[in-house]
């Protein structure tokens, strides 16, 4: 499922990519428990950032489980339609040559800058640190099969990272109980995958 290119290893050899597979999934308009645990971090993030005033607006609720957990563990993360993505994956570094472009989940193309970590498939690129997910594999309303992609920068545990995960997958299962994880796991740089 995973390619980890040797330019990365050269680069940011200290990095490391989350996956969280989930099948059978619903994507609802509206969840109670969802919503109610979505309540809760809100007021532990106000009090611990008090002079911050912030709200985010609810665009699918399997949007909102992973944005929920980027909130709680301030680790970036990209949702997918499972089944839009041509696998296999591939973690990358851009070579800032404006040949790597891609369009935005807001419609806008995007042109990826030096360095910057991006997971493509092999349509094209998915996602990237800078811009986030893409257009063609993002999550919509009739998504079945999931694919959280979570960038983990040097110096972050492969403990935080997993337990960004599980906070995903919490979420998840509140609104989808009868999902499948189908994968959960940190890969590191410097792992060789076969």
């Amino acid at each position: 499922m995973l390619i980890i290119s040797d330019e990365i290893r050269n680069v940011y050899p200290e990095a490391s990519l989350g996956l969280l597979v989930i099948n059978n999934v619903c994507n609802p308009d509206q969840h109670e428990k969802l919503q109610r645990c979505k309540i809760e971090l809100e007021n532990n993030l106000r009090e611990k950032y008090a002079s911050l005033d912030k709200s985010y607006p609810t665009v699918s609720l399997l949007v909102e489980a992973m944005f929920m957990a980027e909130m709680k563990n301030l680790l970036l993360t990209a949702g997918h339609d499972l089944d839009t993505i041509d696998l296999p994956i591939k973690l990358d570094i851009a070579k800032g040559e404006g040949d790597e472009k891609f369009t935005q989940i807001t419609g806008q193309e995007k042109t990826l800058i030096k360095n910057d970590m991006f997971v493509s498939d092999l349509q094209g690129i998915t996602s990237s640190i800078i811009y986030g997910p893409d257009e063609r594999t993002r999550i919509k309303s009739d998504t079945k099969n999931v694919l959280f992609v979570v960038y983990v920068p040097p110096g972050i545990g492969k403990e935080r990272a997993l337990q960004h995960l599980d906070d995903i997958q919490k979420y998840v299962e509140l609104i989808s109980p009868k999902g499948k994880v189908e994968l959960l796991r940190v890969y590191t740089i410097k792992d060789k995958l076969v």
